[in-house]
């Protein structure tokens, strides 16, 4: 089966203070959105889902209108009353990462390839995805980065960090406030953990089957059951794949790659971003 794209393109953009999915950046002025389903097309991918919210779909429809004459685009709504239980009103964003890919279930028959559409993953990371695609089959893969590598200069960031053993994910935890302290260490603030800045880290760049969307639901009724979670929890990605692992032992093929990456957390990140793009990109040779 042919690979499909997921391109969680959801994010409210708090931090950046403006939806990242629509910023344009480079010689090209494109959104990172747009480099990263060009350099899909460039690695064989036909067709990709977007995830968005519903107030931005004339915006995203605008943004993807010429892409579609080089490849199948549809996407899916990331609904605040759509979960896979009672979700109880009064929150205004989104449930986070898991619930952008269930968003996108019914859009996802064959094993699918998720990016952010706040990153650029770099050319290196795509070539790593294809190797370890072909190994994985339908079964499940993560391209992971070294934590110094995603860093903000600007403030603190989300990530999965991981265990790998025997080329294998072992097991994966989500940290929601990463940066380097006045001393120059790498800690979490709210948990005090001190990293060395080689973890392997998730920047949501997994290749997963269809079966991970059944266990989704499953995992979303106990996650949505847990009614303290609710006000400001996030129903996150990799900590969903975590208790996907444990509960049914399924092997996630886990490859660190050293391929350069940027994205956009902060609004100061806009100056790295553009820095990063103005690099000769792999397949953006301006046809789409």
């Amino acid at each position: 089966m042919e690979p499909i794209l997921l391109v969680l393109a959801a994010g409210l953009g708090l931090r950046y203070g403006g939806l990242k999915q629509l910023e344009k950046f480079g010689p090209l002025r494109r959104t990172l959105l747009q480099y990263s389903l060009q350099t899909a097309l460039h690695h064989g991918y036909a067709r990709a889902v977007c995830t968005v919210l519903e107030k931005n779909v004339a915006a995203m429809e605008e943004l993807l209108r010429p892409l579609r004459t080089h490849m199948s685009i549809e996407l899916a709504i990331q609904n605040l009353a759509d979960g896979p239980a009672s979700i109880p009103p009064g929150r205004e964003k989104p449930w986070g990462t898991a619930h952008a890919v269930y968003a996108a279930r019914h859009l996802l028959p064959s094993p699918f390839t998720i990016v952010n559409a706040d990153d650029c993953y770099g050319e290196e990371a795509w070539e790593a995805m294809a190797n370890v695609r072909s190994r994985c089959g339908s079964g499940a893969a993560l391209v992971a980065y070294r934590l110094e590598k995603t860093l903000s200069p600007n403030g603190p960031v989300s990530r999965g960090v991981c265990q790998l053993a025997g080329g294998r994910l072992a097991s994966i935890r989500e940290f929601h406030k990463i940066c380097r302290d006045g001393l120059g260490n790498i800690v979490d603030g709210p948990t005090g953990t001190v990293f060395s800045g080689n973890e392997p880290v998730s920047m949501n760049f997994w290749h997963l089957p269809p079966l991970f969307l059944r266990f989704l639901e499953k995992d979303g009724v106990k996650f949505f059951s847990h009614t303290a979670e609710l006000a400001a929890g996030e129903w996150a990605l990799p900590d969903a794949v975590g208790r996907w692992m444990a509960a049914t032992g399924t092997p996630v093929l886990g490859l660190v790659t050293e391929s350069p990456w940027c994205g956009v957390t902060h609004p100061e990140d806009r100056i790295w971003v553009e820095g990063f793009l103005h690099r000769p990109l792999t397949g953006d040779g301006g046809e789409l």
